[in-house]
């Protein structure tokens, strides 16, 4: 999710990265000849973000990697809830009353969360920005009174509001006041693929973006051995589940385990189950999508969460090349 903006430390203590990123692996300092891994972090999309690249020069690469992170910047500034200057903001606070005017890019990423949308029959989708005020899991101790939501659940919001073009600009109207755009859970995923992106252009060959959890690989990080990404065991938050090597690979990762509350003995997470308008039940804790990309993924990550596993499957092999998924917990 495109996260409300946070302090620096408590990013840190309380995290998003149901992904970590595994270091070392016994590959030393030197990949080849001069060749080394440079990485660095900063706050970004309501997150940490990291990414690492293989070079052999320190100020070139540095520069490489700021230029990724220039563009994930560019891409929040885009399309987060949470700028009331973005394509969404403006979107959200203008669009029922008329079309507003968009990008080309966020119009391009509301046509890929509108197909998800509609593969999941509305498990995942782009339009339940109310409800996550509403629930405003990070902040909340106690539910909302029901009358606040119930009313919202099994709506389909993003049948909503429409897409259009008018003289070669697209625009965005709603057609429901309850309609409030979120891209959260697509819209990080973009980013990742749009810094890998980047990098490639600058001529790298091996990379890795870990965007608060949404990981895209480039290459390998040494001949054979792909980046190692291991995946937080949701019973115990301190140790690793499994361990992935990705090569040209995106991982995404949806979990109950890591932003939520708990009252009266329940527990209220941030996944909303938008034929409820409120966190879902899953057998259930984390759902790990491998695929091909990280928009893709991240789309998925979310919308299969409340899936069966034969649905999933099913899914998948229908509307998907090449991705698979894991369930922990």
């Amino acid at each position: 999710m495109l996260s409300k903006p946070m302090d620096r430390r408590t990013l840190i203590k309380k995290g998003s990265a149901l992904l970590i990123v595994c270091a070392g692996a016994g590959l030393g300092p030197f990949l080849a000849r001069n060749r080394k891994v440079f990485r660095k972090a900063t706050v970004v999309m309501g997150t940490v973000a990291e990414i690492q690249i293989i070079h052999d020069d320190a100020p070139t690469a540095y520069r490489i990697i700021d230029q990724a992170f220039a563009e994930i910047r560019r891409i929040e500034q885009l399309m987060s809830r949470f700028q009331a200057g973005s394509d969404v903001g403006r979107a959200n606070e203008f669009a029922f009353e008329q079309p507003v005017p968009i990008s080309q890019e966020t119009a391009g990423i509301i046509t890929k969360a509108f197909r998800w949308a509609a593969v999941t029959d509305g498990m995942f989708d782009p339009a339940i920005g109310k409800l996550s005020e509403i629930w405003d899991i990070k902040n909340r101790t106690t539910p909302p009174e029901t009358n606040q939501w119930t009313h919202l659940s099994n709506r389909h919001f993003y049948q909503q509001m429409q897409l259009e073009t008018k003289e070669g600009q697209p625009m965005l109207r709603f057609f429901n006041s309850d309609v409030k755009l979120d891209l959260g859970g697509i819209a990080k995923g973009y980013a990742a693929d749009r810094a890998i992106q980047v990098l490639t252009d600058e001529g790298i060959e091996q990379a890795l973006v870990n965007l608060g959890g949404d990981v895209v690989a480039l290459g390998e990080k040494r001949n054979d051995r792909g980046w190692k990404v291991g995946i937080k065991d949701p019973n115990h938050p301190h140790q690793i589940a499994k361990v992935l090597n990705l090569k040209n690979q995106a991982v995404a990762t949806s979990g109950n385990y890591e932003q939520y509350f708990i009252s009266q003995a329940s527990l209220y997470h941030h996944l909303i189950d938008p034929g409820l308008a409120r966190p879902g039940r899953s057998s259930f804790h984390g759902l790990t999508v491998i695929g091909t990309n990280g928009c893709d993924a991240d789309a998925l990550a979310t919308g299969l969460f409340f899936f069966s596993k034969e649905q999933t499957l099913q899914l998948l092999e229908t509307n998907t090349e090449g991705f698979t998924t894991i369930r922990f917990g």
